[in-house]
């Protein structure tokens, strides 16, 4: 199938709300993969295992910015080789978390560091999909921050980025994957990015 439309499709939201979930359930949907045959896979557990960290907990608040530095030049040179794509984490996600993780103590230009090129990036994306953090299933898995208050700070600065940023985004409303998968392609027909089955 030809896909003559450039589509930047991201998900967006905090840690255990079913990204990636989502992201490859939509790359198993028919319908969907007519539209989008890339998914780019967030890389986080990848990066912090070629550095030799096992969990964020145990990390220093410097090795967390040095890391997050790193992780943005990665996810900036994957998106930039490929015209349309899917990815489970935006660079909406990666600033909230640079404030609210990172830098909540730092100067302005600190946090401006990462978050001005994240919001420029940001803007490319066709469209955005939030899934919000009244679906968090936290589960620490030994990677992830165990503080729950942190990814609820995150989640909120991901909607302020999203609305002052006014970016182009769907709130997921549904629970299931099944339902996700059902009303990301709906929403995709609705604006003409996803053409209905004959």
């Amino acid at each position: 199938m030809i896909r003559s439309k450039r589509l930047r499709i991201a998900i967006t939201g905090a840690s255990s709300t079913g990204k990636t979930t989502l992201a490859e359930a939509l790359m198993h949907d028919r319908k969907f993969s007519t539209i989008v045959d890339t998914l780019i896979p967030e890389r986080a557990r990848d990066l912090l295992e070629s550095l030799g960290h096992t969990s964020f907990d145990a990390m220093s608040r410097e090795e967390l910015r040095s890391f997050q530095r790193k992780l943005f030049l990665l996810k900036q040179e994957e998106e930039s080789k490929t015209e349309s794509y899917l990815v489970d984490r935006s660079f909406v996600d990666m600033a909230a978390t640079w404030i609210e993780r990172d830098t909540f103590d730092q100067p302005l230009a600190v946090q401006n560091e990462l978050v001005i090129p994240c919001k420029q990036l940001a803007e490319m994306y066709t469209i955005q999909f939030y899934l919000p953090g009244q679906f968090l299933i936290f589960d620490h898995n030994g990677v992830r921050e165990s503080d729950l208050s942190l990814h609820n700070r995150i989640d909120m600065r991901i909607r302020q980025y999203l609305d002052s940023w006014k970016l182009p985004y769907i709130s997921i409303k549904s629970g299931t994957v099944e339902m996700r998968v059902s009303e990301v392609c709906a929403e995709l027909e609705r604006r003409g990015l996803l053409t209905p089955p004959a």
